[in-house]
């Protein structure tokens, strides 16, 4: 325990030195930059990355009124809303579109309207106008791909998607061994089957989403589904409030079944992407996996911030 401790500790000194640094360049940059394009609070986005990027960003709104807009450089209006937490918090979420790779945009927050999108959500559908997302009571039930009017995922028997797995489970942190774990591996808990709230947590126009809240063994879970303005992918927030019994461990993982036929999966390594085969092994990867259809119209990956292990057989990642 005291080796594990000091390990996390590093990390997290080490994320909080990388921060500092990271404020010191991105202000160094910014007031170097001009901010005087328009009237209004300016917020300049940069993107670290090499392509352009379109993806909300959220600032503190404490100081604002609720209906702030926010604008370009050219003073035309993007998707912006402002949302208060629990706790009375103030934030502005918009959506910078095409910030350059490796550069920067500037945006100013304004008195005036938002633009709007295409979104819509509910406590039964997230929706934009390249992905819908379904549910019933809570349970992801199908994520449709709407150039196509494919589905590539969708709840089955086997698991919902985006479906909570518990298990009894003592083994090490990355379980890089033979595990079927949606075979015979003892489940002690699944999402789908104990009771949940649903609720609209985000209304657009930048971002919509739905919080379902659960209790299963060890922990209380909070889902997160997340849909962008005009994005092509959907985010889904986990957060786990735990109460570990005195002994036993649990090992939690979520399921997205494929839809589109027999699934080709692939995954990265170090500097590169491989096939992989189906099967009960729990492989490591380093940030994402793939899966597409056998004719490679069709594709989704995962990409994930959690223990690098992932496992995919009979077409559920």
């Amino acid at each position: 325990p005291d080796q594990i401790h000091e390990v996390s500790q590093r990390s997290i000194d080490s994320g909080a030195w990388a921060q500092r640094v990271l404020d010191r360049s991105t202000t160094f940059l910014t007031d170097r930059i001009a901010t005087d394009d328009q009237p209004g609070e300016p917020v300049v986005v940069f993107n670290p990355l090499a392509w352009n990027r379109s993806e909300t960003v959220t600032v503190d709104a404490a100081d604002l009124p609720d209906g702030a807009g926010v604008v370009t450089s050219a003073g035309e209006p993007v998707p912006a809303q402002v949302s208060t937490d629990a706790a009375g918090g103030k934030t502005l979420t918009f959506l910078p579109t095409d910030v350059p790779g490796a550069g920067w945009k500037t945006f100013y927050v304004t008195d005036g309207a938002s633009a709007v999108s295409d979104l819509s959500v509910s406590e039964t559908h997230l929706e934009n106008a390249r992905v819908r997302v379904e549910l019933v009571d809570g349970v992801v039930q199908t994520i449709t791909e709407k150039a196509t009017g494919t589905c590539v995922f969708a709840a089955t028997a086997a698991a919902a998607v985006n479906e909570v797995f518990v298990w009894d489970d003592d083994g090490c942190p990355s379980q890089i061994r033979p595990v079927e774990f949606m075979g015979s591996a003892p489940v002690l808990a699944r999402s789908s089957q104990v009771e949940r709230t649903v609720r609209v947590a985000e209304a657009g126009p930048a971002r919509v989403s739905v919080d379902v809240a659960f209790a299963m063994a060890w922990g209380t879970f909070r889902q997160r589904i997340v849909l962008q303005a005009d994005a092509g992918w959907v985010d889904f927030e986990t957060d786990v409030n735990w109460y570990p019994e005195a002994e036993g461990g649990r090992r939690v993982r979520v399921a997205y079944p494929w839809a589109a036929g027999q699934a080709r999966v692939w995954r990265d390594i170090p500097f590169g992407v491989i096939e992989w085969e189906q099967t009960d092994t729990v492989f490591p990867t380093n940030s994402w996996c793939g899966v597409g259809d056998t004719d490679e119209t069709v594709g989704a990956a995962l990409v994930h911030g959690g223990a690098c292990s992932q496992q995919v057989i009979d077409n559920v990642l």
